[in-house]
């Protein structure tokens, strides 16, 4: 009897254990199948016409194609670095799902895959348009080891681990295009600082190594020969941390400190403010050519970027007591800081 009851036991267990085999099965087969993660992109890339990227915590990056240029609509069309932007075109065209992750919404927190409309969501959301076709995921965090990232698809609750790493911009200026100014702009000929305490630099051969300085006071000497260079460099590869239409109102409230007039070796010419307000530093541009996307708008520097731009006469020259000159293995003022 003992013996009966112990089979007819063995025998519920096996079928217990073929029946979760089974479970396991049917649920592994309705797993989407390992592969492309977002279908039909790589077909349509280059018809994509708008991408938006957004946060929880406020990122709000939206560009749109025009005439074959990223612009940023919000921002009166300014431009999108398109190095970037081509890179996160590349790796979502590339990306492969590797390993299915959980589908429950309770667990998404550990992948960073909350969906954004919950405020304390990590999850970075990207939306790709062309025409009337769209694709859409939600960006969470990278494995603790190994390589790729934990993605899910907008509306759906599969999760994946991708191949891929994604760089995403973190605030809304992250992804323009710096430096300010043009390329065609960087290349300069001339600077003039109007005003009382004003100088003028220039270059009269393009393939001139330094800069000099017109109008050289007598018996003074510059304090090396590539002092004047600094100064080019700050304007050419000036940056900027934030940016906002220009406000004539709003740019009087600021104390003027600087104004340049540039030249480049193109012909062009163009001026340069610099204005302060309490520990922060404005700059913004003007020129004959009215419609330029470095035009009409104020930018926020760094002080140290406002400090290579501010230069005295003084700066550039030798204490008037300076007997021997400065080496001339000395050829910067230091790197911004990072």
């Amino acid at each position: 009897m003992n013996k009966q009851i112990g089979i007819f036991i063995l025998a519920v267990a096996l079928a217990a254990v073929a029946g979760v085999l089974v479970m396991n099965k049917n649920n592994s087969s309705a797993l989407p199948e390992k592969g492309v993660l977002l279908e039909g992109l790589k077909a349509d890339v280059t018809k994509l016409d708008h991408i938006q990227i957004d946060k929880a915590q406020g990122l709000n990056f939206s560009a749109q194609l025009v005439d074959g240029q990223w612009l940023v609509a919000e921002l009166n069309n300014y431009p999108v670095d398109q190095d970037k932007l081509s890179k996160l075109l590349k790796s979502l065209v590339a990306a492969q799902r590797v390993q299915a992750k959980t589908t429950k919404p309770e667990y998404f927190d550990r992948l960073g895959l909350r969906d954004i409309s919950d405020q304390d969501s990590l999850a970075t959301q990207v939306t790709l348009s062309a025409g009337t076709k769209s694709w859409s995921l939600l960006v969470g965090s990278s494995p603790e080891r190994g390589h790729g990232q934990y993605v899910r698809l907008s509306g759906k609750n599969q999760s994946w681990l991708i191949d891929q790493n994604l760089e995403l911009p973190m605030t809304d200026t992250d992804w323009l295009k710096q430096p300010i100014l043009p390329n065609e702009l960087q290349q300069i000929k001339q600077v003039q600082r109007v005003g009382k305490q004003g100088w003028t630099i220039e270059k009269s051969d393009p393939e001139q190594t330094n800069y000099t300085l017109v109008a050289l006071p007598e018996g003074r000497l510059l304090k090396y020969p590539g002092v004047l260079n600094s100064v080019v460099t700050a304007i050419s590869q000036l940056n900027f941390e934030q940016i906002q239409p220009n406000d004539e109102e709003l740019w009087n409230s600021y104390t003027p400190t600087l104004q340049l007039i540039v030249g480049s070796e193109a012909g062009q010419s163009y001026t340069l403010e610099l204005a302060e307000l309490d520990d922060a530093h404005y700059v913004r541009f003007s020129s004959q050519q009215p419609g330029q996307y470095w035009q009409n708008r104020i930018y926020t520097i760094s002080s140290f970027s406002a400090q290579q731009l501010n230069k005295s006469l003084d700066d550039f020259l030798q204490d008037e007591k300076s007997e021997l000159p400065v080496s001339e293995t000395v050829t910067d003022e230091g790197e911004a800081p990072q």
